[in-house]
């Protein structure tokens, strides 16, 4: 089984919407990531489809615990920074004394000063978790071999360790990595925005991600205080999140096209709503708010 990441994300930045995926392309993608043995291809602009080591790996199975949304700030210490963050899922199957497992990851980057990383921001992983020592060895994203080696904590939602690039433009460079692993943000939330208005958002995260990072949310909200809409449902192909962002379109019966956009804390406990892009007739203004689980 060829388990082939063909998407693209164009930009870094979490505010822009995803590229669209449907219910069962979904589906067909993990059908996929669930077989046992197989080659992970890296295909399209920018890649260059050769792991670091012997090729082989084993996809991630079906083990949805074992899929972590994780959010990694970068700090240069030799060189021009290649990047400055790191937003995506890393499988973490368990492991147990000194036996090694096969990990993999696929992160968005936000360029640092170099622009190394701007014209391929999508940055797929494998690697090995030994104990609480993560190990991430980059594919070749134009020609650039990441390598992150860290140390996970206890509870294995935060990790700190270093990072280094061998080969094209940030060949040389390197610095040090803190990792945070972000609960799923499920549950219902109730908050009011600037303009306000107050929202009762219910979210379900999709528990498996998709092949360039992100997880994919669902669910149903409730408006006052607008004369645009009432009620809404939530857009699962351009509603999600990746690590710390989350951007929520909510579709009234209508057609209009509300997107909230912001952060949201480590544990799910809170939404930070830093704006609302609005798609159709609505003269309101919304404002910056936050969303509390309730």
């Amino acid at each position: 089984m060829i388990f082939s990441m063909t998407d693209r994300y164009q930009s870094s930045s979490a505010t822009k919407q995803r590229p669209e995926v449907g219910s069962r392309q979904r589906a067909q993608r993990f059908a996929a990531m669930a077989s046992l043995t197989g080659l992970l291809v890296v295909i399209g602009c920018g890649y260059g489809g050769v792991p670091i080591g012997d090729g082989t790996v084993t996809p991630p199975p079906a083990v949805a615990s074992e899929i972590g949304n994780w959010q990694v700030q970068a700090t240069s210490t030799a060189g021009t920074s290649p990047f400055i963050a790191l937003a995506g899922w890393i499988y973490e199957p368990k492991s147990t004394g000194t036996a090694a497992v096969t990990t993999q990851s696929v992160f968005q980057v936000t360029p640092g000063a170099s622009n190394c990383f701007v014209s391929a921001t999508t940055l797929p992983s494998q690697g090995t978790l030994t104990g609480r020592a993560l190990v991430l060895n980059g594919f070749a994203v134009n020609g650039q071999y990441s390598t992150i080696n860290a140390t996970q904590d206890e509870t294995a939602t935060h990790f700190t360790g270093t990072y280094s690039v061998r080969g094209g433009c940030a060949s040389g460079t390197a610095g040090t990595v803190t990792g945070t692993r972000y609960d799923a943000l499920t549950g219902s939330y109730r908050g009011a925005l600037a303009g306000g208005q107050t929202f009762v958002i219910a979210t379900t995260q999709d528990p498996y991600p998709d092949g360039t990072g992100y997880f994919s949310l669902s669910g149903s909200a409730t408006v006052i205080g607008t004369g645009c809409l009432t009620g809404a449902t939530l857009d699962a192909d351009s509603s999600y999140v990746i690590g710390s962002s989350v951007s929520m379109t909510l579709v009234s019966a209508s057609g209009l096209r509300l997107t909230l956009v912001g952060s949201f804390t480590p544990d799910a406990s809170s939404i930070t709503v830093t704006s609302v892009q609005i798609a159709g007739a609505c003269a309101d203004s919304f404002g910056a708010g936050m969303l509390l689980r309730q």
